[in-house]
């Protein structure tokens, strides 16, 4: 009993490995990424920032959702969500995290893996204690800009706040 106790405390504390990944199409990085980066490094303390680009085949071209968060945001935001990360890569030192159903088109997966603690959804719990008044939920409302690429062209669409970036 003592064995299956360490084992299943074990597996909890495993953390998915996240492969590398190169970029196929420098525009993606020049023209989405650093906009996402710039936005970032006026607003936000870098060291605890992370992109998130999400990348999807609708039709005939591809739509890309970027955005940039802190890393525990994204930890609140990743609750319920049921879309697949692809991989990650790393702009001037930030992580971007790449996820969608067409990453594979501006990615290559490389041999190389690492893991995030930022990528372990934070649990909403209930409040225990009838009668207490609960804490404030998390709200943010980060900036996301969606493009479409098409005929080797990204366009941007819209840039606002609050849109939704993953499923």
């Amino acid at each position: 009993m003592k064995y299956l106790f360490l084992i299943l405390l074990w597996s909890c504390n495993i953390q998915t490995k996240v492969c590398f990944l190169t970029p196929k199409e420098p525009k993606i990085e020049a023209e989405i990424v650093k906009t996402v980066f710039e936005h970032l490094e006026e607003n936000s303390i870098l060291e605890k920032s992370v992109i998130v680009l999400n990348i999807n085949n609708i039709d005939d071209t591809y739509e890309i959702k970027a955005t940039g968060l802190e890393k525990e945001e994204l930890r609140w935001y990743l609750e319920g969500k049921r879309e697949r990360l692809f991989g990650y890569t790393d702009f001037n030192r930030i992580p971007v995290m790449i996820y969608g159903n067409s990453a594979h088109k501006f990615y290559n997966k490389t041999k190389d893996k690492t893991s995030f603690d930022f990528l372990i959804p934070y649990k909403h719990t209930k409040e225990k204690n009838k009668g207490k008044i609960a804490d404030e939920p998390e709200i943010f409302e980060p900036m996301v800009w969606v493009y479409i690429y098409h005929d080797d062209k990204f366009e941007l669409l819209v840039n606002e706040m609050a849109l939704p970036f993953l499923n």
